[in-house]
């Protein structure tokens, strides 16, 4: 009666693991982080059991009042494991995620609430794209993507790209020299 007993604790133990949430370190929660446009943004794109998601919060009017969770944003495209909210840019009413070493994707701010308009895949910028999209920032109208070089030694590159709505004939910003 007893080995019966631990074979069903064990049990009970496989089946609570097997669809309890991870922990929070497992799945990257916070893994990128962005305060922008009176919101938090915090991704989580290593979570096993579910795509990556970006999870949005809002204060309320009052300073005693608590953060609190308005909206969840995945790939358009999502699947489990697609490192979706690992890096994050925020500018001129966009935010940029980014989805590991394939994609940046950008939503736009349509009152308050955060909507799809497309994607700057890696392999649609010219050169070497290893680790596309490792780190993102935004200024005025443009977006600087980071990637690594295929050999991984020497300096890194940014991919630049204008914003929608940027002037057709005004250059990206200058780049220090050996950049």
């Amino acid at each position: 009666m007893r080995s019966l007993q631990r074979v069903l604790a064990c049990v009970a133990v496989l089946i609570v693991c097997a669809f309890a949430d991870r922990p929070a370190s497992f799945m990257q929660f916070g893994a990128a982080v962005l305060v922008g446009d009176r919101e938090v943004f915090a991704g989580e794109p290593a979570n096993n059991a579910r795509p990556g998601t970006v999870y949005i919060y809002r204060k309320g009017a009052n300073l005693s009042d608590a953060w609190r969770e308005v909206a969840t944003l995945t790939a358009p495209d999502a699947t489990v494991g697609d490192a979706f909210g690992s890096s994050l840019a925020l500018g001129e009413g966009r935010l940029f995620v980014g989805a590991g070493p394939l994609s940046v994707h950008v939503f736009e701010k349509r009152d308050s609430t955060w909507t799809f308009t497309g994607t700057i895949a890696a392999k649609s910028v010219p050169g070497d794209n290893v680790r596309f999209g490792r780190a993102l920032a935004a200024a005025g109208e443009y977006l600087f993507i980071g990637r690594e070089p295929v050999n991984l030694s020497g300096r890194g590159r940014d991919a630049i790209f204008a914003q929608p709505g940027a002037a057709a004939n005004q250059p990206p910003p200058s780049m220090p020299a050996g950049a």
